[in-house]
């Protein structure tokens, strides 16, 4: 750990990765990966939306979608800085984040109208 002395600011601590720690970050990256568990509470909550009064099924999904929307703007509002930060392999992180995101948007808005059509 270093200590940077800066003139009205705390001082700041730089830390820097040993070789033993290199060699461990390096072995995380190179093990195979686990399998991706999808924990979404809104899913949870649907698959009993039978139990659910119907007023309240729209406003659930409504809530889910302006959350989602708000997500997207922000990673939106970031967009020039990631371009302009990010090499080749983070770009296509943010990339995929913001395409995940878009997919749920979609999908809530495509059970927002299933939900509304069998409500009637």
């Amino acid at each position: 750990v270093e200590l940077e002395v800066q003139d009205g600011k705390p001082n700041r601590k730089i830390y820097t990765i040993t070789a033993k720690g290199r060699d461990l970050y390096m072995e995380s990256l190179l093990t195979p990966l686990k399998p991706t568990r999808l924990k979404n509470d809104l899913l949870t909550r649907l698959f009993f939306f039978c139990d659910v009064p119907v007023a309240k099924r729209i406003d659930l999904i409504d809530e889910q979608i302006e959350m989602l929307e708000q997500k997207h703007l922000v990673l939106q509002e970031l967009e020039a800085y990631v371009r302009e930060a990010a090499d080749e392999f983070q770009l296509l992180c943010y990339q995929y984040g913001i395409d995940l995101l878009l997919k749920n948007i979609h999908g809530m808005k495509s059970i927002k109208q299933k939900i509304q059509k069998q409500s009637g």
